[in-house]
């Protein structure tokens, strides 16, 4: 099966109706990630490209958070791209099909977002992820993800079989060093890692085969995210293309 097809059976899942929760009700990790541009993209216009852009809920909640924005939403999946073109509440919004590969050139982004979307792809396309999305930004351009990113020196690739995924997902979970010499080989400058912490309690899932994300306390206080067995390290990377000289 390939990627477009599995992506076809999980959007045709529960994943509308997941997704359709957060329209009204920002995510904890999306409201951080709001934060972190508004950080280093200020008040003045910026176009702005999320890709893997889904339903578009993160433009959703960008457009009222920082309306100066110029927003772009791309997707591999086609139906999924003329969802949200016949969405009204994403009105004002540009949304086209692409592939995080092989990203248009032509009008260069101030910022471009991959917002939980890196840790399904193999090396091989995570590199050339991060190639294309180097070239897709204008000089000075910021690169910010949200994924699995963890301190130890360990490449994970976990199978994770459940009702959408029959054949299984492969979950990538990546090192950090990895992640910042595969960004400056792409071109970015000092690549920077923000762990994200879930602030709120997720509840653990009562069906056996539900993996759903939920979260345990630790003893100080801290709460860890688990999918399943998994635990999910969950990791911003700020990134930023050089200033032309």
């Amino acid at each position: 099966m390939t990627t477009t097809e599995q992506y076809g059976r999980f959007i045709a899942g529960d994943y509308l109706d997941y997704q359709a929760r957060y329209r009204r009700r920002l995510r904890e990790n999306d409201r951080v990630l709001i934060d972190i541009l508004r950080a280093h993209l200020g008040d003045g216009p910026a176009r702005v490209l999320d890709v893997g852009c889904s339903t578009g809920n993160l433009l959703y909640h960008l457009r009222h958070a920082m309306p100066h924005l110029d927003l772009v939403g791309g997707d591999l999946y086609q139906p999924i791209i003329e969802h949200c073109t016949a969405d009204p509440e994403l009105a004002g919004i540009t949304f086209r099909p692409m592939d995080i590969t092989d990203l248009p050139v032509d009008d260069p982004y101030d910022a471009v977002v991959a917002n939980i979307v890196l840790f399904r792809f193999d090396d091989e396309v995570f590199r050339a992820a991060l190639h294309s999305i180097a070239r897709a930004l204008a000089p000075g351009g910021w690169f910010v993800a949200i994924d699995f990113y963890h301190e130890w020196d360990q490449d994970l690739v976990i199978r994770e079989r459940s009702e959408t995924h029959p054949d299984g997902l492969l979950i990538h979970v990546r090192p950090r060093e990895t992640v910042r010499e595969a960004l400056r080989d792409a071109g970015f400058e000092d690549p920077r890692f923000q762990p994200f912490h879930m602030p709120i309690d997720l509840p653990r899932p009562t069906e056996p085969n539900d993996v759903s994300s939920h979260t345990r306390m630790m003893a100080d206080g801290t709460r860890l995210c688990f999918r399943g067995s998994i635990h999910q390290p969950w990791c911003f990377v700020i990134a930023r293309m050089p200033e032309m000289n």
